[in-house]
């Protein structure tokens, strides 16, 4: 389920499946969801970015600990790293959470009210950029997982044959949760340091969280407007050279 390769389909490309985004939904009715559907591929033999598998995991977190998942995370990690500004947006409200945007022929429209309970284990978490710096450290300097669970978790866990497509190029690490890459190859002028990441994107926002494991370096790129990807992935770049004092990125690499 975490690496992408179970086989499940991601339910957001359904037919029909469209009307969940703006109905709530429990993770229970996700998993009944995903029951529907059979299997893309043999788990194990492809790797495809995959929302609902993630939707699955959250779902066997609340049956395993029994407790509902938003509480789950409060207890576990947000209140002990003291991530008071961290959640789970599942009932609707807004949690003081700035309003999303994305650009339409007409000009910037905003994005309200958007329906994260259909990404409860993949998207609904909702947080400040010094919550997420508190995490970031948490996670990589060996505050929440074992040295073995670390490395099980950057490890690629894609077919060693997998070929480059339109949505694995260019070629990256699918860890847990987790890709890693070279993501300064697509910059100008590039670097080579090998970057953790992952992106978020919902509802009106664009965001980007990068770590450098060598020079122990987190970069959090976060944007208000959906239709920002270059702008932000540049940023990124640009921060991270800085930080590790190589050559200034002006551009992204065509």
């Amino acid at each position: 389920l975490l690496s992408h390769t179970s086989g499940i389909p991601d339910l957001m490309a359904r037919p029909g499946w469209g009307m969940r985004r703006t109905t709530p939904a429990t993770l229970d009715e996700l998993t009944e969801d995903s029951k529907r559907f059979g299997l893309q591929f043999e788990p194990g033999s492809e790797v495809r970015y995959d929302n609902a598998a993630f939707n699955l995991a959250a779902a066997i977190v609340e049956k395993a600990s029994g407790k509902p998942y938003p509480t789950y995370m409060r207890e576990t990690f947000f209140k002990p790293l003291g991530m008071k500004d961290s959640g789970l947006d599942l009932d609707g409200d807004d949690h003081g959470v700035i309003m999303g945007y994305a650009n339409f022929p007409g000009g910037l429209a905003a994005q309200p009210n958007a329906n994260t309970s259909i990404v409860a284990g993949a998207g609904a978490v909702y947080s400040t950029l010094d919550d997420l710096l508190v995490w970031q450290r948490a996670l990589h300097r060996g505050a929440l997982l074992t040295p073995g669970s670390y490395q099980q978790m950057l490890a690629d866990h894609a077919p060693a044959d997998m070929k480059p497509n339109e949505r694995s190029h260019p070629r990256r690490d699918w860890g847990f949760g987790i890709f890693a890459n070279r993501l300064g190859d697509q910059v100008q002028p590039s670097f080579q340091d090998r970057q953790i990441y992952h992106t978020g994107s919902w509802g009106g926002f664009r965001n980007l969280m990068l770590y450098q494991p060598d020079a122990d370096v987190t970069v959090i790129v976060l944007s208000n407007n959906y239709h920002l990807r270059d702008q932000v992935f540049l940023i990124s770049q640009q921060a991270m050279a800085e930080a590790l004092g190589r050559e200034f990125p002006t551009t992204l690499a065509r």
